[in-house]
């Protein structure tokens, strides 16, 4: 299941949001809670 937290700062706030549709591929949760998530363009 993917969560948006909204927590910190978008890195692309100006962008229109449509030009970057993206599909979860793959997912790490380290044991420190740290997660690391791959996408791939749609």
């Amino acid at each position: 299941m993917t969560r948006k937290l909204k927590v910190g700062k978008r890195a692309f706030e100006d962008a229109d949001h449509e030009l970057f549709r993206v599909k979860l591929v793959d997912r790490h949760r380290f044991k420190n809670g740290v997660m690391v998530l791959t996408h791939v363009p749609q």
